[in-house]
């Protein structure tokens, strides 16, 4: 049976050597250079909040980070770096998961940058796809 868990603050540094290579997996076709080290900073920090997603025994096949922004007067909620094995035993527990998440925390919207890919898992559950983002370095 797979569970997915939120790490609470003062129990990261235990999950995150087993959770850190997916969330650097997550990485790959970002659009900007990321620090994994930044990221480490902003869940100590209390910014982000990270996720395990493991067999019943604590088996970590996955993590991923979220956070809760405001934005000109709503709460979004972000699914930030996800990464992980035998995705599609999870992703759409993960994904109603997040929805209870984010009604908890009255975030109005839920969104999750991600590849093209992972519109099969979010179109069932009623997400869509708004926006392109077109990109230079300077």
């Amino acid at each position: 049976m797979i569970e997915i868990n939120l790490i609470l603050p003062h129990r990261i540094l235990e999950f995150w050597e087993s959770c850190k290579p997916y969330i650097e997996k997550s990485f790959s076709l970002h659009p900007y250079p990321i620090n994994i080290e930044e990221i480490l900073k902003s869940l100590l920090d209390r910014q982000t909040q990270l996720w395990i997603v493991h067999r019943g025994n604590l088996d970590i096949i996955g993590a991923f980070t979220t956070s809760i922004t405001e934005y000109h007067g709503n709460r979004i909620g972000t699914i930030e770096y996800l990464g992980g094995e035998d995705f599609d035993l999870w992703a759409t527990k993960m994904l109603t998961m997040m929805e209870s998440w984010a009604k908890e925390y009255e975030v109005k919207y839920l969104q999750s940058p991600g590849r093209k890919g992972w519109g099969k898992y979010t179109k069932p559950l009623g997400y869509s796809s708004d926006i392109v983002i077109f990109k230079k370095e300077i």
